[in-house]
Formats: C-alpha cells, sequence, structure tokens
C-alpha cells in the first residue's frame, strides 16, 4: 500500500493505521505513532487534529510524528465525514461530532497499555483548534490543550469573520438556510455550501458555493516540500536548545541563503515558506514573530524587529465567493529600522531606513524613511531630522 503522508518520514518512528467509533457510531480512522523504547514504560499521548478539511497525511500527521521523536505516543486522526473516517454525508462540517471526535480518541488511545492516562493533551490546527479547546473544556482527561493558527470555524460561522454579520445579515442567512433545507428535502440531495456566507452588492446572500479544484497545478508537489520543509525546521528551532551558531545554520536551511554571523535570533520563530525571507546584516529577531512570506520579505542591515511582530505577505481575495484566492505583495524593510512588539506589517508595505514603528502598529501604507509610525491604522507620529530625533522617538516609542 502507498504511503501518502505528504512530510519526511523518521525511520526510528513506528506509525500503525488505527480504528475507532465515537458516540455517534462513526468509525474514525488515524494513524498512531510511537516513540522509541515505548513498550517499556508508561507514555504521555497527543492528540492531533486539523487543519479544518485536512488529512492526517498532511499537518496532523506531522505534529504527530514530531511529538513521537519527543517520547509521547500521539495520535493523528480523520474527524467524522472526511479523509478515511465514517460519515456517509462527506464534506460536512459539524463542531459538535468534531468536539466528540477528540474525545473518542482519548477513549482509543487511553486503553493503550503504554499510555499514562493522567498524562494526555490534545493539538487542535487552524480550524479544529475550537473544537480542540471545547473538548478539553468538558472532558477532563484531557490535561493540555495547544493550538496551531487557530481559527474560530464555530463563531466565523454564526456570526462572521471578526464579527462583521449584523443582525439583519444574520437573520437572511438563517432564512436562506432554512429555505435551502425545503429544497435539499425536495430534491433528495444535500446542496453544498460556503462555511462562511457572503453578501452581494445588493445585501442579499451569496448562494454559490466555491469550488476546490478537481486537479492540482503541476508545481504543487514542489511547493507542498517547500511548506514542509518550513515546518519541519520551524520545529526543529523551537523545540530545543541552540546556539547562536546552530540557529543560524537552521535559519540558512529554512530560507536557503548565508546568514551573516552577526544574526541574532531569539525563538520560536515561525514562518510559512522560509525560502523567500532574505536577511541582511547585524539584524535582530525577538522571539514570537510570525513571517508569512510568500510574498516576498526583505529586511536590510542592522534592523532590530521586536517579539511577536508579523510580517504578513498575503491576502485573500475579498469577494466571499474567491476567499480562496490569494493576493501576494512583498514587505521590503530597509536598513535601521525598528520595529517594536505585536507590530503588524501588511502586504505590499516599503518601511524606509531609520524609521521606526511603535509597538502594537498595524501598518497598511508605505513608511518614509526617519519617520515614527504608530496606531491602528499606523500614522505619523513624528519626523526625525537628525540623531537627538532619533533618540528621542526611541524613547517615546518603548
Amino acid at each position: 500500500m502507498m504511503d501518502t503522508r505528504t512530510f519526511e518520514i523518521y525511520p526510528n518512528i513506528e506509525m500503525k493505521k488505527v480504528h475507532f467509533k465515537n458516540r455517534y457510531g462513526i468509525e474514525l480512522a488515524g494513524d498512531l505513532y510511537l516513540p522509541e523504547n515505548y513498550v517499556a514504560q508508561k507514555n504521555p499521548a497527543i492528540i492531533v487534529a486539523g487543519p479544518f478539511g485536512a488529512v492526517k497525511e498532511q499537518a496532523s500527521g506531522l505534529y504527530a510524528q514530531q511529538m513521537a521523536v519527543y517520547g509521547f505516543v500521539s495520535l493523528a486522526f480523520d474527524p467524522s465525514f472526511g479523509g478515511e473516517s465514517g460519515g456517509s454525508a462527506r464534506n460536512t462540517a459539524s463542531p459538535d461530532i468534531f468536539t466528540e471526535d477528540y474525545s473518542a480518541a482519548v477513549d482509543y488511545i487511553g486503553l493503550l497499555d503504554f499510555v499514562n492516562r493522567n498524562r494526555i493533551g490534545v493539538i487542535g490546527i487552524c480550524g479544529l483548534s475550537g473544537m480542540a479547546i471545547t473538548a478539553a473544556g468538558t472532558d477532563t482527561r484531557i490535561k493540555a490543550v495547544a493550538t496551531m493558527s487557530m481559527y474560530d470555524m464555530s463563531r466565523d460561522m454564526s456570526r462572521g469573520h471578526m464579527d462583521y454579520y449584523s443582525e439583519e445579515q444574520r437573520d437572511k442567512i438563517k432564512d436562506y438556510l432554512s429555505q435551502q433545507r425545503w429544497r435539499d428535502a425536495e430534491s433528495g440531495a444535500f446542496a453544498p455550501g460556503n462555511h462562511e456566507i457572503g453578501f452581494d452588492e445588493t445585501g442579499e446572500p451569496l448562494t454559490v458555493a466555491m469550488e476546490v479544484p478537481a486537479e492540482l497545478p503541476e508545481d504543487a508537489a514542489y511547493a507542498n516540500a517547500l511548506f514542509q520543509e518550513a515546518i519541519r525546521i520551524g520545529m526543529e528551532i523551537n523545540n530545543r536548545y541552540h546556539t547562536p551558531e546552530q540557529l543560524r545554520e537552521l535559519m540558512g536551511r529554512l530560507t536557503g541563503k548565508k546568514i551573516d554571523d552577526t544574526f541574532r535570533l531569539f525563538p520560536p520563530f515561525y514562518t510559512d515558506f522560509g525560502k523567500n525571507i532574505s536577511i541582511g546584516k547585524d539584524v535582530f529577531i525577538n522571539s514570537g514573530c510570525h513571517f508569512q512570506d510568500q510574498g516576498g520579505i526583505t529586511i536590510g542591515d542592522g534592523s532590530l524587529i521586536g517579539h511577536n511582530v508579523v510580517l504578513a505577505t498575503i491576502n485573500h481575495d475579498l469577494d466571499p465567493r474567491n476567499h480562496r484566492k490569494n493576493h501576494y505583495a512583498p514587505i521590503t524593510i530597509g536598513n535601521h529600522v525598528w520595529i517594536g512588539s505585536n507590530a503588524t506589517i501588511l502586504p505590499g508595505v516599503t518601511i524606509g531606513n531609520w524609521a521606526v514603528v511603535a509597538a502594537g502598529a498595524v501598518v497598511a501604507k508605505d513608511v518614509p524613511a526617519y519617520t515614527a509610525v504608530g496606531g491602528i491604522p499606523a500614522k505619523v507620529l513624528k519626523t526625525m531630522e537628525n540623531e537627538s530625533d532619533k533618540e528621542d522617538v526611541i524613547e517615546e516609542t518603548i
């Protein structure tokens, strides 16, 4: 049988195909990853699922395998109605059933002789994160929960992204869905729909479902390999101690470029691609930064990136019918730029030399050289004309 996992497989980590049922009688399929020497002791366990619509051969399997490296008996599973799991209505989302799936996975893994029932945790990725948190909040057997790129799918379904639905729009959506049930009942088939319903220019719900392409583009396998490599190297950076020299070597592998000896990084560090990041000399990146670099990120010499800074080079299309369409635009950071903690730089922004971005700012437009900006959206706070001005604005933005 062909192995369809999309990530590098570690030969020292054994994987077994397993099946178990949830309380709704749906049979779930999982991949059980076993750490070395697991039979000699009672091991902690981790259960992983997501992202929304993904399968265990993708991100959840990658995380499960890596957690097995760290000594956890790890289970990546396909939620109900997807992948190799059961559920006769495919392409169906049910937050309550997905939450039950996590508890069913706890049932299964806790009965293994080599698992410590008092040390079971769960990981939710992207759209499955909310279900992982809900499961952990009601099932006391789950002792820890972690999320990766959390997306509150259930709230978005009911209130729209960032709660943008008005009460009138919510009423229109409820009426549309109710009337659709009559049409489905009459036709004897379930019509596909979007998990988040948009509105047209007249204020009426958009009822045409987005479609996933039947075939992947020719370069999809190559691009996916780079994504998986970025995840793998990122986990290596973030999950153990490394000397500064080792961190520079890892960042070189991640970016595919020579990293100067003056570069400094405080992990953790997150990126979705890596190969489109270019870093100058004497650059410092503080902990918790997220670089979404598919559109390209360039950081000039002597620049300082504060902790939890987000550099985002991708936008989704605003038309709800085309949310899966991406728009890319590069971020260019000049020399000797200082970006304060928790700032977000949006696609297409260029920040000039010696500029300062205040903590928590959201920068949507270019920042001229020798300028300090702050706020949401970021606005000019001060223009620096000499060295004393630079010192003043640094004190003001700390």
